[in-house]
């Protein structure tokens, strides 16, 4: 209990996402279980990590009154998957997530609200030693990468736990671990429990445990009936009532000098997805019912602090963890957690498949390795690695194999060769993550994801290991049934994994084809594709490509020709070519194409519109539409037309028409939508836009809510800087327009990356043009003067019409009523953009606008 009589009380937030990427492209493919979402990253995302960056506290009228980032004031661990997936796609909310733990260790004597979580969501338990130290001191070095400090806790996945794991972060230089109440147990002498969850000790204070060689980590124990309460029930519907629960937990905690608070801790995704709008009970809760409740929120390092440890304990019956009743059986056996009525056989199979393959994977390392790795330690140089997963890139790569490799395996063929070996290692890492055994089902999307990694590192071994291993791997899947029709793995591995494999020849051909239609590239993060071509005749290119790999250095060099005669009529021969596979990917010889002439001998690989990857086909057909069908000049008027005569044709227009078609038009009607929205609403009203929304609807379209929310954030921007310009006409009728559309289309609250702008112009560059009008100008009747106070007058009024509630004020001095001319597009101040991380408040421009 701290000087003014406050419990301490310490929120924890498990934020993570297993990893979804395809190992062959590093792009998340489409999951339609996540729609209207594209994949469930995305989905989390909008419902949890961003509202959690900016979450609204309403006023007893229901508006806007802060936006509090809880990140500032939670303990949290964010999973470094996840991490490189933010940085990746929203480095906005990432940013916003690393400010947060700053303005918390600032509010708390240097304890930041970060603490540190292994790279992958293993069961270190399970893991072998050199397995689980790798993931540890990969966790820990990409903390320090991200939030720029070294971490003092340590966030076990699943909290599964025993003596060695313990011992293994205790000896990486981690302060403290936070576990439930029955993995632990008193060292005596202790004193007699008092309210404890586990009936045998307190849970309101710090313990301490002790391993071998001094090794030593404070334990924070949790509450496990107030987290579970969080978790489940309806505790997170109202401040009040999260408060009234810390609070009777707190007041059976000790109330002596140095002891006593209350710890919970859940997923992360609780705030939001699991439970809508529990961001905004956290954000209350936080900004004014701790204070009423007599709770002072702290990180787990500030609690810790404070309330150092004065008693021992052990671990109880390990190897334990908080989502398994015995122990970490989820994860290796028939064990009955789970879903009730799912047959959970196929889990030991399963992990003793991963286990064989990951045996082979060591020796083959070690083996092959040892003579290209500077000492001969491999797993050494695989500690190291994380700097390059951080960072896929030719220069990381460079600086690694310098720091890591003998020097005449920097380059060539043995550089090559440690390269896939090393990345085998990480993809053998990733196919042990816990969630492909947590759930019921083998043919689920996670256990998928797993045997997906499982074939890229199969895929990354020389052969004959390469062969053998798949080999082996479909032997050992055939033994695993799926489903009551006397299915296998192996059936499944083919129909659901296989496909997920993207050779060079398909980049390369989807590169061509994008390239014949005017198209931009597609999205391969983690593949270099460079072409160099020239018109060869109508409708006919040829030139000169390659794919490299930025995880492997490989690279596919090819010649090829592309013949388009119209339709669907498309035609690509690629040519094998002797690859240049070292150096900086961007600079080759494609880059001049006229030196490339086609080979005459050897049959070249044809590839036609279907051999595309179905993303691609979809894709490409919605892009290009306008090319493909001359006949639809514009899309706007080909949109309208079509869809109102097939609307009024079809008695059921959703069940009557053809599949094709219908992702036809709905690729255009995507279009024709984005172009709306960047038009600003120029080209006609919302209610033209809304009708043809509502025939698509009718015809069973839909638009995907990150697509919408997309199409808002790249608007959203120029309208608010119109509107501070003073530009109200111009601005307030497209906005009104936007926000009727995006609501039609899914998006039913107003655009939360609207508020959060116009929260930020507020009560940031408006709040100090307000301060500095309160001062009368030496000349009350300054047009100047008149024009600053009217346009602070009509933001506050975009403010209130957004649902942000907007103080009183009345400028010193505020004479005449007509318009002033002002610039057309000025700037605003240079300051605004970092006052997003001064505060815990303070909101952030969205991610795509900034």
């Amino acid at each position: 209990m701290n000087r003014s009589g406050e419990k301490y009380v310490v929120v924890h937030g498990h934020f993570y996402q297993p990893p979804r990427e395809n190992a062959w492209t590093g792009a998340i493919d489409v999951q339609p279980s996540a729609a209207p979402y594209p994949n469930w990253n995305e989905r989390i995302w909008d419902e949890c990590y961003r509202p959690n960056t900016a979450s609204r506290v309403l006023d007893r009228h229901g508006k806007i009154e802060d936006l509090v980032n809880n990140f500032a004031h939670l303990s949290f661990n964010v999973g470094p998957t996840l991490i490189r997936w933010l940085e990746r796609v929203h480095p906005g909310t990432l940013r916003r997530m690393v400010a947060g733990d700053r303005v918390a260790a600032a509010a708390n004597a240097g304890h930041g609200s970060a603490i540190a979580h292994p790279y992958d969501h293993l069961i270190l338990p399970l893991a072998t030693r050199r397995d689980r130290l790798t993931a540890i001191r990969w966790g820990i070095r990409d903390f320090c990468r991200v939030f720029g400090r070294e971490p003092e806790g340590f966030w076990l996945p699943e909290t599964a736990v025993d003596f060695e794991t313990l011992q293994d972060v205790a000896e990486s230089g981690i302060s403290f671990v936070i576990l439930e109440p029955h993995q632990v147990a008193p060292v005596p002498p202790t004193r007699r429990a008092r309210g404890g969850a586990s009936g045998a000790m307190d849970i309101g204070r710090p313990y301490r445990w002790i391993g071998r060689n001094e090794a030593r980590l404070d334990v924070l124990v949790y509450n496990g009936p107030v987290s579970r309460a969080l978790a489940f029930d309806g505790v997170l519907t109202g401040a009040d009532r999260l408060a009234a629960h810390l609070r009777d937990a707190a007041a059976a905690t000790p109330t002596a000098a140095g002891g006593g608070g209350v710890v919970v801790a859940t997923d992360g995704e609780t705030f939001g997805h699991h439970k809508p709008f529990a961001d905004m009970c956290l954000a209350y809760f936080f900004a004014r019912e701790a204070a009423r409740a007599g709770l002072k929120p702290v990180t787990a390092g500030a609690f810790i602090a404070a309330a150092p440890a004065r008693h021992r304990v052990t671990l109880a019956h390990p190897p334990t963890s908080w989502s398994c009743a015995h122990g970490v059986e989820r994860w290796r056996s028939d064990c009955s957690c789970g879903e009730a009525a799912a047959d959970h056989g196929w889990r030991a199979p399963f992990r003793a498949c991963l286990d064989e393959l990951k045996a082979v994977l060591d020796d083959v390392f070690a083996c092959e390795c040892e003579p290209l790795v500077r000492d001969g330690d491999v797993w050494a140089a695989r500690d190291e690695l994380v700097d390059v997963l951080a960072e896929p890139s030719e220069l990381a790569w460079t600086r690694y194999a310098q720091r890591v490799l003998r020097p005449q395996a920097v380059s060539g063929a043995g550089a090559r060769r440690a390269r896939a070996l090393l990345m085998a290692q990480r993809y053998g890492l990733a196919m042990f993550t816990s969630c492909g055994w947590f759930f019921g089902s083998f043919d689920g999307v996670e256990p998928l994801q797993n045997l997906h990694y499982a074939a890229r590192a199969i895929n990354l071994l020389p052969e004959p290991a390469r062969g053998e291993q798949e080999k082996h791997l479909r032997r050992a899947l055939r033994r695993i049934p799926v489903g009551d029709d006397g299915g296998t793995g192996e059936e499944l591995f083919d129909r659901k994994v296989a496909g997920r494999r993207v050779s060079p020849e398909a980049i390369l051909h989807e590169e061509v084809t994008r390239r014949v239609f005017g198209l931009s590239s597609g999205e391969h993060p983690d593949l270099a594709v460079m072409l160099a071509a020239r018109p060869a005749a109508a409708w006919r290119l040829s030139g000169r490509g390659h794919v490299a790999s930025a995880q492997t250095g490989e690279r596919s060099d090819y010649l090829f020709t592309a013949t388009y005669d119209g339709g669907l009529q498309l035609s690509t021969r690629l040519w094998p070519i002797a690859s240049g596979i070292d150096g900086d990917v961007g600079r080759d010889s494609a880059d001049h194409p006229e030196s490339a002439e086609l080979p005459s001998p050897g049959d070249p690989l044809r590839m036609a519109f279907r051999d595309l990857r179905p993303e691609a086909q979809r894709q490409i057909l919605g892009e290009a539409f306008t090319s493909l069908f001359p006949l639809l000049e514009a899309a706007k008027q080909a949109v309208g037309d079509t869809l109102n005569a097939l609307g009024r044709e079809l008695s059921e227009p959703a069940d009557g028409m053809p599949g094709p078609l219908r992702a036809i038009l709905s690729e255009l009607f995507t279009l024709e939508t984005r172009h709306w929205f960047a038009a600003h609403c120029a080209e006609g009203g919302s209610s033209e836009m809304i009708a043809k929304i509502e025939t698509a609807a009718s015809l069973g379209m839909r638009m995907e809510r990150t697509a919408v929310l997309r199409m808002l954030e790249e608007s959203v921007g120029d309208a608010v800087r119109l509107i501070w310009a003073g530009r109200w006409a111009d601005a307030t009728v497209p906005l009104e327009n936007m926000i009727a559309v995006a609501r039609r289309l899914g998006v039913s609250a107003l655009p939360a990356v609207l508020q959060d702008a116009a929260f930020h112009c507020l009560h940031g560059p408006v709040k100090r043009e307000q301060d500095r009008l309160l001062t009368p100008p030496d000349h009350p009747a300054s047009a100047e003067f008149e024009r600053r106070c009217r346009r602070v007058q009509d933001f506050r009024r975009l403010a209130e019409s957004l649902n942000i509630a907007v103080a009183p004020w009345e400028p010193a001095a505020l004479v005449g009523t007509e318009d002033q001319e002002i610039p057309s597009r000025p700037q605003p101040p240079e300051d605004d953009a970092q006052a997003v991380d001064a505060s815990p408040v303070t909101p952030a421009a969205p991610d795509r606008a900034e």
